[in-house]
C-alpha cells in the first residue's frame, strides 16, 4: 500500500529588517531601571542595617527606646525587630507608640503586621498590652487591615472571647484559630491563654465526678498559672468550677486531685504562699467545702496507714481490732459530725502514703518525730468537742474544748513529739482548765471502749448511737451485753 502524500502549497513570509528591535529596546530600558533600583537598594540597605544595628544595640543596653526612634527608618527597624528574638527585650510604652505615630502617621503594612505579631506572641509578657492593642485598633484601618473580629480579639478579654467563641460556634479550638486566620500565632502567649480558658469553659460541661482527660491537662502548671483575665489566673477558675459543681457530693479523687495539685491544702497558715496565691482570692464558702472533703481524706489516709501497719507480722491484735476502730471513725464521719481534722504521721506511715499517692495529691500533715505511731486530731461540728486518736497502743482522748495554745492549732508545726498530742497535751490543757474528759483504752473484746466513747461523746453534746459506729453483727452483740443505750 502506497503512503498518502500531503500536498502543501507554498506560504509567503515577510520578515522585517529588525524584527526584535522594539522588544530589545524595551528590555534594555528595564535592565537600566533594575540597575538603578539595585544601586538605590544597596544604599538604602546600608542605611537600614545601620539603623537596625543601632536599635538592637539600644535594646540590648536597655537605652531609652523613645530617644532611639528618631527617624522613619528606625521605625522600620523596630518593625523588623518585633518579629525576632530581640522582641522579648522590647518594652513598648504609650510614649513610644506616640513617637511612632509622629514619625509614621500612616504606619506601613510591615509595621502593622509586626506589631500584631508582637502583641499575639508576647501578650501577657508585654509592658503595656492595652496600649499596644489600642494602637492596633486605631492603626489597622489606615491600611484596610482591620477585620470585624478585631474589636473583640484585641479587647482586654480577648483570649476569653476567643475561647467562648469556639464553644459558641461548636468548633474545636484549633478550628476557630484556623477559621480566623490566626494559625501563625498558635504558639504565642495569647493563643496559649485562650486555649487554657477554653479548657476552663469545657470543665463546666464534663461529667460530674468522673475522670476526664481534661482534668490531667489543667493540672499542668503551664495551664493553671496562665492568665484568665485581669484579676484571676486560669487556676482560680478551675478551682471555682470544680468545687462549685461538686459542692454537694462526695467528690471523686480525680477531681480533688486537681484542686490539690493547683492550690494545695487550704488548712495552712493564712500567710502561706499557696494560701495567699489561691485560696485568699476565692469565696470562703468554697475553701470551707474543700476543708470538709479533706477531713474525709485525712480520715481515709489515717485508716489506710493503720491498716497497712496492722497487716505487718507481729501485729495480730491490732489487725483484729482494726475493723471495729475503722467502723467507729467512719460512723462519726457518715453522721456528718466531723468538722476539721489534722494528720500526724509516723515516718513509716508517710513512706506508705508517698508510695501510693503523688505528693501533690496529699493533704497537709505533720510528722511525729518519735516512734511508729500516727495520730489524727478530730474537731466535731459546732466546736462541740475534740478527739485525738492514735494508730495503735494509744488512748482515745476526748476534750470538751482545747485552749488556743494547743499544738493542734499550730499549722506551722511540721514536727511534733508523740507526747505533745497525748499526755503532754492533756497536761498543758489542765493548766488552762481544758483537761481531757475521757482517756479511753482500746480493748479488743466486750465493746467496752466503744461504750465508754459513745457515753463520753454524748456528754460532750456529740450524740451518736451504737448503730452509728458498730457493724450490724457487733451491734447485736453489743445490745445483748449492754441493752439499748
Amino acid at each position: 500500500m502506497k503512503p498518502a502524500i500531503l500536498s502543501v502549497q507554498g506560504l509567503k513570509f515577510i520578515i522585517p529588517d529588525d524584527p526584535f528591535g522594539h522588544y530589545l529596546a524595551k528590555i534594555k530600558r528595564l535592565e537600566n531601571q533594575l540597575s538603578s533600583l539595585a544601586k538605590k537598594a544597596g544604599t538604602e540597605n546600608k542605611k537600614f542595617n545601620a539603623a537596625l544595628n543601632s536599635l538592637v544595640e539600644s535594646v540590648r543596653r536597655n537605652r531609652d527606646l523613645e530617644t532611639e526612634l528618631d527617624s522613619p527608618i528606625k521605625v522600620r527597624a523596630l518593625a523588623v525587630s518585633l518579629t525576632t528574638s530581640c522582641a522579648e527585650h522590647i518594652s513598648l510604652t504609650q510614649r513610644i507608640l506616640n513617637k511612632i505615630d509622629q514619625l509614621r502617621p500612616k504606619p506601613s503594612t510591615l509595621l502593622l503586621q509586626s506589631m500584631y505579631h508582637f502583641y499575639l506572641k508576647r501578650y501577657d509578657k508585654l509592658h503595656d498590652p492595652r496600649a499596644v492593642a489600642k494602637w492596633l485598633l486605631k492603626s489597622l484601618p489606615k491600611r484596610n487591615l482591620k477585620k470585624s473580629f478585631h474589636d473583640t480579639l484585641l479587647s482586654p478579654d480577648g483570649p476569653k472571647w476567643l475561647a467562648k467563641e469556639s464553644i459558641r460556634t461548636n468548633r474545636e479550638f484549633q478550628n476557630i484559630v484556623s477559621y480566623l486566620g490566626l494559625d501563625r500565632y498558635a504558639s504565642g502567649r495569647f493563643m496559649t491563654i485562650a486555649k487554657n480558658i477554653y479548657y476552663v469553659e469545657q470543665l463546666k460541661l464534663i461529667p460530674l465526678n468522673q475522670h476526664h482527660n481534661l482534668l490531667l491537662e489543667v493540672q499542668k502548671s503551664s495551664v493553671y498559672e496562665s492568665t484568665y483575665d485581669e484579676s484571676y489566673l486560669v487556676g482560680h477558675k478551675v478551682l471555682e468550677i470544680l468545687i462549685s459543681r461538686a459542692a454537694n457530693t462526695k467528690i471523686d479523687d480525680s477531681w480533688l486531685n486537681v484542686i490539690m495539685s493547683i492550690a494545695g491544702d487550704p488548712r495552712v497558715p493564712k500567710d502561706h504562699p499557696l494560701f495567699q496565691k489561691w485560696w485568699s482570692l476565692l469565696d470562703q464558702r468554697l475553701y470551707n467545702i474543700v476543708i470538709g472533703w479533706l477531713s474525709k481524706l485525712d480520715l481515709r489516709l489515717f485508716l489506710e496507714a493503720l491498716e497497712n501497719y496492722s497487716n505487718l507480722p507481729g501485729k495480730e491484735e491490732l489487725h483484729r481490732m482494726f475493723p471495729s476502730r475503722k467502723k467507729f471513725l467512719e460512723g462519726l464521719d457518715d453522721k456528718k459530725l466531723i468538722a476539721h481534722t489534722r494528720l500526724y504521721l509516723s515516718k513509716s506511715a508517710e513512706r506508705y502514703l508517698k508510695s501510693n499517692y503523688k505528693p501533690e495529691h496529699l493533704p497537709a500533715y505533720s510528722m511525729v518525730n518519735d516512734g511508729t505511731r500516727s495520730l489524727i486530731h478530730v474537731q466535731f461540728v459546732n466546736n462541740q468537742a475534740h478527739m485525738v486518736e492514735g494508730s495503735h497502743s494509744c488512748f482515745l482522748w476526748l476534750y470538751r474544748k482545747l485552749h488556743s495554745s494547743a499544738v493542734v492549732y499550730d499549722y506551722g508545726a511540721n514536727f511534733v513529739f508523740y507526747s505533745e498530742l497525748t499526755s503532754g497535751l492533756n497536761q498543758k490543757m489542765i493548766e488552762k482548765n481544758c483537761e481531757a474528759v475521757a482517756q479511753i483504752k482500746h480493748t479488743p473484746v466486750n465493746f467496752r471502749w466503744q461504750k465508754n466513747a459513745i457515753e463520753a461523746l454524748r456528754g460532750l453534746g456529740v450524740y451518736i448511737s451504737p448503730q452509728d459506729v458498730l457493724s450490724l453483727e457487733d451491734y447485736r452483740s453489743f445490745k445483748r451485753k449492754f441493752g439499748v443505750i
